[in-house]
């Protein structure tokens, strides 16, 4: 059982009520409570401290340390079949971008920040103050996400009750169609009942 906040600024809240109310469903010997909210949160913390050892890496000048350490993380979040921690993804992403500009990959890290910026829009240009090269690119990205026509998405689902979800947000039950889209990656997730998770990195062109 899961209790999800609305903003960032409920998420302590939301964890507690789930803790209380997980905690009287163990009082009813017919009731098994797993733990699956516990991975979750264990996972999230975990990777949080790969996202920190990561941009130290970047702060230090080593960015093949931090592609090795944010990409690692990456393949786990990726992996992860619990609840998406929206603003936790939007961090690697960030990092991954900032440190393939770095390393001189323009392209892969424009196609990173884009991705980030699909998932936690309200960043800032002075968070990219790592370099001038790291900046230039975060302020062309801006520029292009404003005057680039957006992309829809059509999705679907032959499972029934199938919910859909989109870079974390909820879309509602299969089929839906997920309109003005900012071009680039986007992480689809479809959840049904008694069903393996499935979720995949859909690329989209305006």
């Amino acid at each position: 059982m899961f209790v999800l906040p609305k903003n960032e600024a409920s998420a302590d809240g939301a964890a507690l009520l789930q803790d209380m109310l997980r905690s009287q469903l163990e009082n009813f010997g017919q009731i098994e409570v797993r733990s699956r909210a516990a991975e979750s949160r264990s996972i999230s913390s975990t990777l949080s401290k790969d996202v920190e050892a990561g941009f130290r890496a970047i702060n230090d000048g080593d960015e093949d340390k931090a592609l090795i350490v944010l990409g690692g993380a990456f393949t786990a979040i990726k992996a992860h079949n619990g609840p998406l921690d929206k603003r936790l993804m939007a961090q690697i992403l960030k990092g991954l971008a900032v440190a393939n500009a770095m390393d001189g990959e323009k392209k892969k890290a424009r196609n990173f920040l884009n991705a980030s910026l699909n998932f936690w829009p309200e960043q800032k240009t002075l968070e990219y103050a790592y370099s001038k090269d790291v900046f230039q690119l975060y302020a062309s990205t801006e520029k292009a996400r404003l005057t680039t026509l957006r992309a829809s998405l059509e999705l679907s689902c032959p499972t029934d009750g199938a919910t859909i979800f989109v870079d974390g947000e909820k879309q509602g039950a299969s089929p839906v169609s997920v309109k003005g889209l900012h071009a680039g990656g986007h992480w689809v997730v479809i959840r049904a009942e008694g069903y393996r998770t499935a979720a995949n990195w859909v690329e989209l062109k305006a």
